[in-house]
This record gives structure tokens, sequence and C-alpha cells, in this order.
């Protein structure tokens, strides 16, 4: 068991953790979003199209040829003040950039499968 562990633990050392703790949201304990990626991606934290109040964090990702914006989102419920936040965010962010984006997260929408 130490030798799983112990291998788990140096390939987490290779990783970066990014994380947006919850503040201004409903529930206030606890919550928010967090990506963990690989070190040898040249990644940044995108807080120019965060929009206070909603649960979600925007990384570049820069590659050779082009930039990637991936977001995550956490929508605590299916709220319309979530949404409006969420296209507010969608719409500060340039074309050049909307190009590549990636958005994933858990969006409480029970009606969509």
């Amino acid at each position: 068991m130490t030798n799983v562990q112990g291998t788990f633990d140096g390939e987490l050392r290779k990783h970066l953790t990014l994380r947006k703790d919850r503040t201004g949201c409903r529930k206030e304990s606890g919550g928010g979003v967090a990506v963990i990626a690989k070190k040898d991606l040249r990644t940044s934290r995108a807080v120019e199209y965060e929009v206070d109040g909603l649960e979600l964090m925007w990384l570049k990702i820069v590659g050779l040829r082009k930039v990637a914006l991936v977001g995550v989102l956490y929508a605590p419920g299916y709220y319309e003040e979530v949404f409006a936040k969420l296209s507010r965010s969608l719409e500060s962010i340039s074309p050049y950039l909307r190009r590549n984006l990636i958005l994933v997260g858990d969006f409480s929408c029970p009606d969509i499968d």
C-alpha cells in the first residue's frame, strides 16, 4: 500500500493546483472550484473574466501556437442570476479566445441530459 501512496504523492508533485474558494454566494461554508494541471503546461488564472458572486474560474493555457481558455463552473442551483453572471463573463472574453474555449462543471440543470 505504501508503494501506491508513494507513487501517487510523487505524481502529484508534477501538478499545480489552482482554486477559487467560495465567496459571495448563497452558501458561505466550504465550496468553490479547483483544477489540477500538469506543471509542464503554461497555465495561469484569468481573473479578468471572472465575476463576483459566481463560482467560476478561468485559466489560460498557452500552447506552441494557440491559447486555450478553460472555465470551471459550479452552479449551486438553476437560478437565472447564475446564468446571467455566466453570460456577462462570457461576453467579456475576446472573440480570439472564444474560439478555443472549454467550459466544464456542475451546471445544476436537471432537465438537460
